[in-house]
């Protein structure tokens, strides 16, 4: 019983050792998280520093894994057993001799060195299961994004890997897994080209990466014309204030003329419905929309002298048409006021908004009482007006 107490134990912990360690990782455009991991000591070497830059690049869509160290370190850029890259020792030859010619990639090594894998490390290996089943990971892998494969050098002191991001993807996975470490066997010519893998580790390291995308990346072209357009509105506007002040009441040529001038630019430049994530092209719908508002209800006094009554009442009433983008206006004020007060329960602010939407509904008689409707556009503003009151009076009691 005790024996098959311990046994479960000991499965148990080989069990929560095989689980990964999960960190969690943000990164920006051009930023870079630099992690400091360590390599434990060997038989015949010291513990070993290793360090990890995460990299973010938007215009690319990658992200760049680099591990560095002082010291040699080496990582599979594909998944392999032990007996696949190493040969095995006898009475007449030394085992752990690394065989760089039976990687399924192209790896760069100069054919005069010799690899070794160090007896400590082998009997490491060969612990707890036969060392040439023992399966080597790949150094780092990822479950959601591509490998970008590069031809890489067997002996040196930096690691780097690209992996590929969907479009928009903001969520990934990167699995740091086997690195090994080398050195030179000694100082001396005939020393120097023998290298040993002094040590082996497997870190089972995930981070969860959470990439933080600029909501403004590729808009700078759009942001811009709106930005052009905004001071295009601005100039018009001004120019229409500047020729047709608000203190002076109009004649009736002029008053035709200003109408005129108004009801062509509100043509040219209408309302922007859509909305932006980005910040600044938000700011500038914001600004437009502004700007459009206030041309919408840019009036003007009409001046008619008591003796030119009848004759201006007769001359003009063709000037007298309904101002559909105004009335327009008016409804998309009350449908929002609308809205808002169906978001509230407070009595003072229901009161509040039940008062503009009056005064908004007396505005919107006042611009449609006796004006002539003359075409499709006049027509489908009366009615959407109609429909709006009727909404605000089944809505708002």
């Amino acid at each position: 019983m005790r024996k098959t107490i311990l046994l479960l134990l000991w499965l148990s912990a080989l069990a929560l050792s095989a689980q990964p360690q999960e960190l969690p990782l943000y990164l920006q455009d051009r930023d870079t998280l630099v992690e400091h991991l360590t390599m434990p000591p060997g038989a015949q070497s010291d513990e070993l520093q290793v360090t990890l830059k995460f990299s973010f690049d938007e215009a690319a869509n990658t992200v760049t894994l680099t591990a560095e160290s002082t010291g040699y370190i080496f990582g599979l850029q594909a998944g392999t057993r032990y007996c696949n890259i190493f040969k095995n020792g006898n009475l007449l030859r030394k085992g752990g001799l690394f065989m760089a010619e039976r990687l399924a990639y192209d790896v760069s090594t100069d054919p005069s060195y010799s690899y070794r894998l160090i007896k400590a490390t082998r009997k490491s290996i060969g612990k707890y299961k036969p060392r040439q089943k023992h399966y080597f990971h790949r150094w780092v892998a990822s479950d959601d994004m591509d490998l970008r494969t590069a031809k890489t050098a067997l002996q040196a002191k930096k690691l780097v890997q690209v992996f590929s991001l969907a479009p928009g993807q903001t969520k990934a996975t990167i699995h740091l897994r086997d690195l090994f470490t080398m050195e030179h066997k000694g100082t001396r010519p005939r020393q120097w080209k023998k290298m040993l893998m002094t040590q082996y580790h497997d870190f089972n390291l995930s981070y969860r990466l959470t990439i933080e995308r600029n909501s403004c990346f590729g808009k700078e072209g759009e942001v811009e014309l709106m930005r052009e357009k905004v001071n295009q509105l601005q100039k018009h506007l001004t120019k229409l204030q500047e020729d047709y002040p608000a203190n002076e009441d109009l004649y009736p040529a002029a008053y035709e003329t200003f109408v005129t001038r108004r009801d062509s630019l509100i043509t040219t430049f209408p309302l922007i419905k859509q909305t932006s994530q980005c910040p600044d092209l938000q700011t500038a719908y914001d600004d437009y929309n502004n700007l459009a508002s206030q041309l919408i209800q840019l009036h003007r006094n009409l001046h008619v002298a008591p003796s030119q009554t009848g004759e201006v009442i007769g001359s003009l009433l063709k000037t007298k048409h309904l101002d559909a983008n105004a009335l327009q206006f008016k409804v998309r004020q009350l449908d929002e006021l609308i809205g808002q007060w169906l978001l509230t329960t407070d009595k003072n602010e229901r009161m509040n908004l039940r008062m503009q939407c009056k005064r908004i509904i007396y505005e919107a008689n006042r611009l449609a009482e006796g004006k002539k409707v003359e075409n499709e556009t006049q027509r489908r503003a009366l009615l959407n007006f109609s429909q709006a009151y009727d909404y605000y009076k089944r809505t708002i009691k």
